[in-house]
């Protein structure tokens, strides 16, 4: 009885990490590094899977450029497409990420303290800009 259990607790566990090796070998990206000009004043990132294609994306936040810049992954392909220049703006800060329009895609929410305004960019099915809306009136008092 010791023994028969001990066989099974050996077999189980051989099991566990045969399947545990191939899941983290599956998700093991064969990952590029890409280099890119830099952007100025870069206060804030996120990474969310903009173009909802199972690679995770980076946006930034660039206070130097009134911008908010996205670089998109090129999963398998390794690395990041060049980047994608979003003005917004004067002084974006913060970024959150959120379906907002409830289309399947994330939205980004970027603060703008400098001119008293959020901006919301409304992203679009392949990662690109499909729209922006601008919160005025933020921070100021009644």
């Amino acid at each position: 009885m010791g023994t028969s259990w001990s066989i099974r607790l050996v077999v189980a566990v051989a099991a566990v990490v045969a399947i545990s090796s191939s899941v983290a070998h599956a998700q093991d990206p064969a990952f590029t590094p890409s280099t890119y000009p830099a952007l100025t004043g870069a206060r804030d990132a996120v990474s969310v899977d903009l173009n909802r294609d199972g690679w995770l994306d980076v946006a930034t936040a660039n206070v130097g450029r009134n911008a908010v810049v996205l670089f998109i992954n090129r999963g398998l392909n390794g690395g990041f497409e060049a980047p994608r220049e979003i003005v917004v703006g004067a002084g974006p800060f913060d970024l959150s990420t959120g379906d907002l329009d409830r289309n399947g895609t994330p939205d980004l929410v970027v603060t703008t303290p400098d001119s008293r305004t959020i901006d919301v960019l409304l992203i679009g099915p392949a990662g690109e800009l499909a729209a922006r809306r601008v919160l005025t009136g933020v921070g100021q008092g009644r």
